[in-house]
């Protein structure tokens, strides 16, 4: 289904381009503080894809995927809203530490959706969308929170970053359903001897 493809695309690019706004604007603010705190944020922004790395697939494979990228994102549009007012220097880190803990769940969430809503054969072109997306959202990303910052205010720029978080969760609730909990590793091996066994039949 077309539609629901470019929903997800549409959604990595806006949940990249969100955190690269956010990073940008939090930079800003963090700056005149020492170079000391702006590595901590950066490490908020990389550390959590890291750790979380073999979690992210387990309670993908584990759950539903449709709920996984709706809780994924309502919880990155909350989070955003203590972390634009936040003025604790910790706080500010910890709180968009927990942002992108979030966002590591959503790229598993969607590539796992592909091939639910996709025509049989047509995985790799859905694969190349949500590539795309992401790509877009890096170049948008950072320039829209560059401009909002120069413009307002980090605060205004994490706002918009929650407000486009809050919205996205909204649309993606009308998208297909993706791949249940019959994911789970166990089952995968008994539906390949299932079909395994119904080839020798």
């Amino acid at each position: 289904m077309r539609r629901d493809l470019n929903l997800l695309a549409i959604g990595l690019a806006v949940s990249t381009a969100g955190d690269a706004a956010a990073l940008v604007a939090l930079l800003l603010r963090l700056q005149p503080h020492g170079s000391g705190w702006v590595a901590g944020l950066l490490a908020a922004e990389l550390i959590p894809y890291v750790v979380l790395a073999p979690l992210t697939g387990r309670v993908v494979d584990r759950f539903e995927t449709r709920s996984v990228l709706l809780v994924a994102l309502a919880g990155q549009a909350v989070l955003c809203v203590p972390l634009a007012f936040a003025t604790n220097l910790g706080a500010i880190i910890a709180l968009f530490a927990a942002v992108t803990a979030l966002s590591a769940f959503v790229r598993p969430a969607t590539a796992a959706m592909v091939p639910a809503i996709v025509a049989e054969g047509s995985a790799q072109k859905g694969y190349a969308r949500l590539a795309a997306g992401t790509g877009l959202g890096w170049i948008a990303g950072p320039a829209a929170g560059g401009l909002l910052t120069g413009a307002f205010s980090p605060t205004v720029a994490i706002l918009v970053d929650a407000a486009t978080f809050a919205l996205l969760t909204l649309a993606c609730t009308g998208c297909a359903r993706g791949a249940g909990p019959c994911r789970t590793p166990v089952r995968r091996r008994a539906a390949r001897s299932a079909k395994a066994r119904a080839g020798f039949a």
